[in-house]
């Protein structure tokens, strides 16, 4: 994950990119490493996986450990209204094959 964040931080894009990759790249690491370069990440993830909201700093310190994780948003409910079009399949022999 590393070599990956540092080889787009060395290719000095001046431009946000877009990368395509595996869900096996769908993680805290590259997700952060690539939004401080200001690049996008489309991968598949989980239809269980959520997304945490930043921690709110409460106003007056209690007792124990402070919360790591504010509230939870499930990706899968996000894109349930979106409008997706689909699009005829490229691949070489397909026929009849949309892509959503």
């Amino acid at each position: 994950m590393d070599k990956m964040v540092r080889m787009l931080e060395n290719l000095l894009l001046a431009t946000p990119a877009y990368l395509a990759l595996d869900a096996y790249y769908a993680n805290r690491k590259m997700v952060l490493g690539l939004a401080k370069q200001r690049h996008h990440l489309i991968c598949r993830v989980r239809t269980s996986a959520v997304v945490c909201r930043p921690v709110a700093s409460p106003a007056i310190k209690k007792r124990g450990p402070s919360k790591l994780y504010g509230d939870k948003i499930r990706l899968h409910g996000l894109f349930q209204t979106a409008p997706f079009t689909g699009a005829a399949s490229p691949a070489y022999g397909e026929i009849d094959v949309q892509i959503m």
